[in-house]
């Protein structure tokens, strides 16, 4: 009787060997986690005097917009960048900081699958507001850059109707790709990238050492690029300064190069 009970207990511990092996040979396996480093952009963010400029707002966009808030440094950073062509920073001031900054946008080189710090976004301080009407008016921005436009020929984000800007130092001067040209001058105005309707002809104060006659172009930096691009042609005239010619000027407000070409 004993090696009966003894058999069959043999026969019940193969069984359940047998199950369990047949279950641990079905078992589902855990996928390898995935290796590939991240694209990750880092970046910091000052005011002209290189001041950090914290909580400012960021977007980096290709085919779709990541967002990311500067800390109390300026640090700022995107990780799992998507993959795109073609990306820009847009970069803006703080929400609620009395201060007015002006909105920076500029095309920038992201490789895949590594780290890389971008250039120092620069955000020049804005003066006062200058309030517009409709019709014909002339603007000086400051005491070199005057602008002649149609108001009711511009489309403005939100209801109020202004303009402002400063001319940007060289030392914070984004790296706008204008070729083999040369950038002289770089002005930046608020509110960014209206739109105008009609040519908003520009009167320069200024000859940049060029003789009279001297061909220029004046370039537009877009909101959904961030690149300047060729706007209108200038020359320098015989009173040393330099304007558009008539019919001719931007087709926005933005940031205003003006530039040497070869």
């Amino acid at each position: 009787m004993r090696a009966v009970v003894t058999l069959a207990l043999l026969a019940g511990l193969a069984s359940v060997a047998s199950v369990l092996g047949c279950a641990s040979e079905h078992a589902p396996t855990t996928p390898d986690a995935d290796t590939t480093p991240k694209t990750v952009l880092t970046g910091r963010v000052t005011d002209g005097a290189s001041a950090p400029v914290s909580r400012a707002r960021i977007q980096l966009c290709g085919t779709a917009c990541q967002l990311a808030v500067a800390d109390d440094a300026g640090q700022f950073e995107v990780v799992g960048v998507v993959d795109a062509p073609h990306h820009y920073l847009d970069v803006r001031g703080p929400t609620g900081d009395p201060r007015s900054f002006a909105t920076l946008v500029v095309r920038i080189n992201v490789p895949v699958s590594v780290r890389t710090e971008a250039p120092v976004a620069r955000l020049p301080l804005l003066p006062a507001k200058i309030a517009l009407g409709v019709g014909a008016q002339t603007i000086s921005i400051d005491d070199k850059l005057t602008l002649a436009f149609d108001g009711s020929a511009l489309s403005f984000p939100s209801d109020e109707r202004f303009v402002r800007g400063v001319r940007v130092p060289e030392s914070a001067w984004p790296a706008y790709d204008v070729g083999a040209s040369k950038i002289l001058a770089l002005w930046a105005l608020d509110p960014f990238d209206v739109v105008a309707a009609k040519p908003i002809g520009v009167r320069i104060s200024e000859a940049f050492g060029l003789p009279a006659g001297t061909k220029l172009s004046l370039h537009t930096v877009r909101s959904d690029q961030g690149t300047a691009l060729r706007a209108s042609s200038a020359a320098v005239t015989s009173d040393g300064s330099i304007e558009t010619p008539l019919g001719e000027g931007l087709d926005r407000l933005a940031w205003i190069a003006l530039v040497k070409d070869p």
